[in-house]
């Protein structure tokens, strides 16, 4: 058992290692911000790969948050900023003053059902989570999700594993058959596990460090990730990217920048990638998570 662990995502990892760069698998952005605000941002706390994710929700995609193809249809070149190039699934940006470079790339979140699940005590079913790159996967079960991804060669990973939504309590610890199903779904479809979110530092501490130990345990592909929430405050976005993520050697960003293709950087998270950072602060998980639904709640929502 790695205490080390749990100590390392309360309290962070220090610097980012030498000769390796961060990236961000899993975060959301607001659409009231400006993109070339965001990428500024990202570039000071270090970032240089960054997934620009939606939510794939059966209801459709929240008006507020910003999809990977308004982002980059946003950003523009300046005297500070430079788009070297972009596409569907990737945009290659970097700044003058320092040379830094940052690789922005697609990603959905799908909120998809588990077939068959019986759920528990505070929830009916067993709702999964699923970050998926270079794909736009249709709303279905969570099993048909990965299925696609894997048969269309996409690397997908399932986020925040053994905590599962519930609407009536936000979220609650997986049950015994949830976390078997995690289990067993990753292996079928060499799904990845989120095995540091650093969103919550409440309900997610617990389970970050359970998620990795399981992982660990059987041989499961791991990654790590901010999951930055969609805020319109420009200082909260600052304050959350950068916080979490994947080191991964330096040499496979360069080739993922160099032929303007990064499977080989997704592939380097999954097989030699690193965990870096920590889940937020009491502070900063109030004024992101708890702050926002409190005034839903005043204003009736």
């Amino acid at each position: 058992m790695d205490l080390g662990y749990l100590t390392r995502i309360v309290f962070g990892t220090g610097s980012i290692p030498e000769g390796r760069v961060l990236v961000d698998p899993h975060a959301h952005f607001h659409r009231g911000l400006e993109p070339n605000d965001i990428v500024e941002a990202l570039l000071d706390k270090g970032v240089s790969a960054q997934a620009i994710c939606d939510y794939g929700l059966e209801k459709g995609n929240p008006e507020h948050v910003i999809s990977y193809d308004e982002f980059v249809g946003r950003l523009n070149s300046n005297s500070g900023l430079e788009i070297i190039s972009s596409n569907d699934t990737m945009t290659k940006v970097k700044r003058n003053k320092n040379y830094s470079r940052l690789i922005l790339f697609s990603g959905i979140e799908m909120e998809a059902e588990v077939e068959g699940s019986h759920g528990g005590l505070l929830h009916a079913r067993h709702m999964m989570h699923i970050v998926v790159h270079g794909m736009k996967p249709t709303y279905d079960y969570a099993e048909e999700i990965l299925k696609r991804a894997k048969n269309e060669h996409k690397p997908a990973t399932i986020a925040h594993p053994f905590t599962i939504p519930a609407r009536k309590v936000e979220f609650v610890y997986a049950n015994e058959e949830e976390r078997d199903t995690v289990v067993r779904l990753a292996k079928k479809y060499g799904a990845a596990l989120e095995a540091l979110n650093g969103t919550n530092s409440l309900w997610m501490t617990p389970t970050n460090f359970w998620v990795r130990e399981v992982g660990l345990r059987n041989n499961l592909k791991l990654v790590y990730s901010s999951d930055a929430h969609a805020r319109e405050s420009l200082e909260l976005t600052r304050e959350q990217v950068g916080i979490a993520g994947t080191t991964i050697e330096k040499r496979f960003f360069d080739k993922a920048w160099n032929e303007g293709r990064f499977w080989g950087m997704h592939n380097a998270m999954r097989y030699n990638g690193q965990p870096f950072g920590a889940v937020q602060s009491p502070a900063l998980f109030y004024r992101v998570m708890i702050a926002p639904r409190l005034q839903r709640m005043l204003n009736g929502e």
